[in-house]
């Protein structure tokens, strides 16, 4: 079974179904798609207080579509002496370890919605092509630039849809009931016999 790592907190909103979408500036190998992949949560430590992306952060509150989080991923611990606060929250989720599964359903091409490769503009959707010669490589296909619109919305807190990158699309998730340690690797990598074995038993399981 292939793998891909992603850092925390995106692997387990992976998880909880709520990131369908994965991002990446380079295409997934065709032979992938349709495949069932793992889901590796990267060994890299999380902040113990929110990071808001713009060089602030607040140790009570998520960032707006990190909500999910919260309950999952974080516990809140009392009378902690950071910078005067009463708390502050830190993170409990599965570092170094897969936490799920899921079938790569398509990866294609992010197009910008304004280019003149699509005429839908509104900045909340994304377009992107069903063909993997849309924007990023300026090929068409029967002369016509096979491009789709996607709301994704609800993805964009999670992922860089900056024209040019590819969206991994994610479907049939599922959690696992116990994550599985190993180590991760960047790009797609195989995972190791011990931890597809494991991921077979965690889903016969009833």
């Amino acid at each position: 079974m292939k793998a891909v790592t992603l850092h925390q907190p995106y692997a387990s909103l992976v998880a909880l179904e709520v990131k369908t979408i994965e991002t990446r500036t380079w295409p997934t190998p065709k032979s992938l798609v349709g495949q069932r992949i793992a889901i590796h949560a990267a060994k890299k430590p999380v902040r113990s207080v929110y990071d808001y992306g713009d060089g602030t952060y607040s140790a009570k509150t998520p960032p707006p579509g990190f909500e999910h989080t919260q309950d999952h991923c974080w516990e809140w611990i009392e009378n902690v002496n950071y910078g005067g606060g009463e708390g502050r929250w830190y993170w409990t989720a599965p570092l170094g370890a897969v936490v799920a599964t899921a079938r790569l359903a398509a990866c294609i091409p992010i197009v910008d919605g304004d280019s003149e490769h699509c005429s839908y503009e509104a900045p909340e959707h994304v377009c992107v092509g069903h063909a993997a010669c849309s924007a990023l490589h300026h090929l068409p296909i029967n002369g016509q630039h096979d491009v789709t619109e996607i709301d994704v919305t609800d993805q964009l807190p999670f992922g860089n849809f900056e024209p040019g990158n590819w969206g991994w699309m994610l479907e049939d998730i599922e959690a696992l009931a116990a994550p599985i340690p190993c180590k991760g690797y960047q790009r797609v990598w195989n995972l190791p016999d011990d931890a597809v074995d494991q991921i077979i038993e965690s889903e016969e399981r009833p």
